[in-house]
């Protein structure tokens, strides 16, 4: 039975944590650079609707609405990317935090 060696055990937990949060988070920045042009531009139109009077007084409030419902699933999206990236980074992180105890301890162990 080895003594558990916690520098390695550092190094093969950052090996395990880097390509999830490099993957994960360009993904999250290109959905992000997409929505946000996207909201932007939706607040163009509705300037220039507003301004040229397309968009009436009567619709105005509808069309605010429809910026907000979109800014909310936009953010709820990212929540819901950001809670995959930390469950891949626990599950990866318990992972090979079990693999180095089971080697030092000569015991199988199985994550959860």
């Amino acid at each position: 039975m080895a003594a558990l060696d916690v520098g390695k055990l550092l190094v093969d937990i950052e090996n395990a944590a880097r390509p999830i949060l490099e993957r994960d988070l360009k993904a999250i920045q290109g959905f992000s650079e997409t929505q946000l042009r996207a909201l932007g531009q939706f607040a163009a139109t509705l300037a220039a609707g507003i301004a040229s009077g397309e968009i009436g007084k009567d619709i105005q409030p509808f069309m605010l609405q429809s910026l907000k419902d979109m800014t909310q699933h936009f953010v709820d999206v990212l929540h819901g990317l950001a809670v995959i990236t930390i469950q891949n980074l626990i599950d990866a992180i318990v992972d090979v935090a079990v693999k180095a105890i089971s080697a030092a301890s000569g015991v199988a162990l199985k994550a959860f």
